[in-house]
């Protein structure tokens, strides 16, 4: 299983070098509005520690919570990327998903990763629950995680293990 580490846009650089014990991330997943840019101050952070050199991917995502089309959660053209996203991530690699707080949408992009990557439910419950154990601050967007557990056809059982971390 790849190494999730989640970050907002302050700290993703630093976390891409070290974020791993003290190892590189190999890939870089920035969670961004559809309609923004990364911060300048990033970008100029990113590139004098040699970001370049990482894969680096984007997805476009507004951190909402009700399915209004265009402003929240998965459309078709999002989780085509998401299900090629996770497609591409091998074993042992170390993947730092940012966005804007590292708080919400990083997070459920992960879950939808772990998800996605093709695993039955009793594969994915225990690797879920370790990522939200490991990042007790999150607070996953529930209108993705809601959409990812209806698309994989988990039955309510991700919304509830999220549910559950919440708490």
């Amino acid at each position: 299983m790849p190494k999730f580490i989640v970050s907002s846009y302050e700290r993703a650089a630093h976390q891409a070098l070290f974020g791993f014990h003290g190892r590189p991330a190999n890939v870089v997943v920035s969670v961004l509005d559809p309609d923004s840019d990364l911060p300048a101050d990033f970008v100029r952070s990113a590139a004098s520690i040699g970001w370049n050199e990482l894969r680096h991917l984007r997805v476009d995502l507004y951190d909402a919570l009700d399915p209004t089309p265009g402003r929240g959660g998965i459309n078709e053209s999002l989780f085509a990327v998401l299900k090629e996203l996770a497609a591409g991530i091998t074993e042992g690699e170390n993947v730092l998903v940012h966005c804007k707080g590292g708080i919400s949408r990083s997070p459920a992009v992960v879950i939808a990763l772990l998800a996605m990557r093709g695993a039955d439910w009793p594969l994915i419950e225990p690797a879920v629950r370790s990522f939200l154990q490991e990042n007790a601050h999150v607070v996953p967007n529930a209108l993705l995680v809601n959409q990812v557990d209806r698309i994989m056809r988990y039955a309510g059982r991700l919304e509830e293990l999220v549910r559950r971390h919440r708490r």
